[in-house]
């Protein structure tokens, strides 16, 4: 600020450093802070000087830095930016821009931008003495995946399914990496797991990009338990089919649901169908079973039914030498197999036999008979036999013989509606054995020691005809 009136002057600078300068208003930069003297001499060009002196203090700039804890980071990611600047003297105060992001006035503040892109990040720090430095750096954010999944079907015997719903970046590709609460792990998009313990379960999905960017979800399922569904069948081809439940389940109440395949269902856990087949027929017989109505399992058997044979049959009396006999005829004869009991411990295989009892009783005849698809069937009908032999005539007279078979004699009684006229024995052949005299309507007693072992008939003869009752003669 010299004021020179006339003429010329030349300037030199004292800068207290040891360095000078001759220009009139100099910049100069101190290599370190400090007071300095800084003096000016101001020489006329008539070589008349003056001078002036005055002290200048300089004081440090701080030096701006910073480190970010990672670049090239994705979206999901929450940044720390580590103030590194420096002030060897005093203090500093720091002001961070984030782009349009945000700001901040801590020393190292932690930030996390909105989304992917490249944003500038600067920092501004200034001493108390008003000396500032700035410094300016990119920060690139990465594109990160938005992870989430969702399941079907949480019970213990089936299978949970898993469906990836993970958002992916377009350019981007992911590898995937589940686990199934600890049980086992995958890598596939959407992949299933059997649970075989009840309970809740924690599942957890990882998405990684080729950037390097990854997000994960944790989510937690519960499993309930479940029934294993399985039966057996008994007698499975024919018509009265047995079914055996062999479920097998964890805990809980079992409902347990059939359908037989014919429109016929049961809620029975042991049920007894009959498919009442007029001919062979397929049926698929189905088992429901739930814990708690709530988680089924299916099974299923295919039948192929055959008809039940018939086991009907009818007693005829049948001449056999000695005892009564018996013809036995069933209701079908085109069986494979015919087995009779006829009461008194002997059996007989035939078709159609005839049998003579030793002596009387109420028998019960048994027929079990198997048909060609190897279904069986059985009938009992009570058989009385007895030596009493009734013979009945047309006007409702009665005539009855006893007993029979006899060794030595027989006795005959007789309820008439009409006068009895004469008594004759007769051989098979027809031929008159013995003639009886009688002196009784109701009841006449013969002697037989003289006939042969053999068959006979009495011939009772009333005034409304003939009544023949046949005997045995047995010794």
């Amino acid at each position: 600020n010299t004021v020179y009136t006339t003429g010329n002057y030349t300037s030199v600078w004292d800068l207290g450093d040891g360095n000078t300068n001759t220009n009139n208003q100099p910049t100069f930069s101190y290599a370190s802070p400090g007071t300095y003297l800084i003096r000016l001499v101001v020489t006329g060009d008539n070589g008349c000087k003056d001078s002036s002196s005055r002290e200048a203090t300089l004081f440090e700039t701080p030096n701006a830095s910073f480190l970010e804890s990672a670049n090239n980071v994705c979206a999901s990611v929450v940044l720390n930016f580590e103030n590194t600047s420096t002030l060897n003297i005093g203090k500093f105060g720091s002001t961070w821009r984030f782009d349009n992001q945000g700001v901040s006035n801590l020393v190292s503040p932690d930030f996390q931008f909105s989304g992917p892109g490249t944003y500038d990040v600067r920092l501004v720090v200034e001493s108390e003495f008003g000396c500032r430095d700035t410094v300016n750096r990119s920060i690139t954010i990465l594109q990160s995946p938005t992870v989430d999944f969702s399941s079907a079907g949480f019970c213990s015997q089936s299978p949970v399914v898993f469906t990836n719903n993970t958002i992916i970046p377009s350019g981007t590709t992911p590898t995937y990496s589940w686990n199934f609460n600890n049980e086992a792990n995958s890598s596939i998009e959407n992949p299933s797991h059997l649970f075989t313990i009840p309970g809740s379960k924690s599942v957890t999905l990882l998405a990684v990009l080729d950037n390097g960017c990854q997000a994960t979800v944790t989510k937690s399922i519960s499993i309930s338990p479940q029934a294993n569904a399985s039966f057996e069948t008994v007698n499975q081809a024919c018509d009265i089919v047995y079914f055996n439940n062999t479920t097998k389940l964890a805990a809980g109440t079992v409902n347990y649901s059939w359908n037989f395949g014919d429109g016929n269902v049961s809620t029975a856990k042991n049920p007894t169908h009959n498919y009442n087949a007029s001919a062979s027929q397929n049926y698929t017989a189905r088992l429901i079973a739930s814990i708690n109505n709530a988680c089924p399992d299916t099974a299923t058997v295919q039948l192929a039914i055959a008809p039940n044979p018939v086991c009907d049959f009818t007693i005829a009396e049948e001449w056999v030498p000695g005892h009564r006999g018996f013809k036995f005829t069933p209701q079908n004869t085109s069986y494979t197999t015919y087995r009779w009991s006829f009461g008194d411990g002997q059996i007989s295989n035939e078709t159609s036999p005839i049998y003579q009892y030793r002596k009387d009783g109420n028998f019960s005849v048994r027929l079990t008979a198997t048909n060609a698809e190897g279904c069986e069937c059985s009938k009992t009908i009570t058989n009385p036999v007895a030596n009493l032999s009734t013979t009945n005539l047309a006007d409702g007279s009665t005539v009855n013989l006893f007993p029979n078979p006899s060794s030595d004699f027989i006795t005959l009684t007789y309820e008439l509606n009409s006068s009895l006229i004469d008594i004759r024995i007769v051989d098979f052949t027809g031929k008159t054995v013995k003639t009886v005299n009688f002196d009784n309507q109701e009841s006449v007693q013969v002697q037989i020691t003289d006939l042969a072992p053999g068959v006979y008939f009495v011939k009772s003869g009333t005034s409304n005809g003939v009544i023949v009752t046949r005997f045995v003669v047995n010794r």
